[in-house]
């Protein structure tokens, strides 16, 4: 879905530790074999040795390398936008 200027999209990866993230794409940058994606997310994460859900929203950069034709993440960087107390 695109809403103005960002793309929004959602994930249930990770096992489905925490529900739906929903990531908001703001830059995709390609170069050739190389390119960058830089998003943002919320969702929830579950904390198994708490047995608590709590609040996480992550600032992300993803590069990628087109190799045999198909595009794969190279790298992930993240880094956090609501520490927790």
């Amino acid at each position: 879905m695109v809403n103005g200027e960002a793309l929004y999209f959602s994930s249930d990866a990770h096992q489905n530790l925490g529900g739906l993230d929903i990531f908001e794409v703001h830059e995709i940058e390609e170069a050739g074999d190389s390119g960058w994606a830089r998003t943002s997310s919320a969702g929830r994460t579950r904390i198994l040795a708490a047995g608590v859900e709590v609040t996480e929203g992550n600032n992300e950069l993803f590069i990628f390398r087109r190799e045999g034709g198909e595009w794969r993440i190279h790298r992930y960087l993240f880094a956090t936008n609501q520490p927790r107390a």
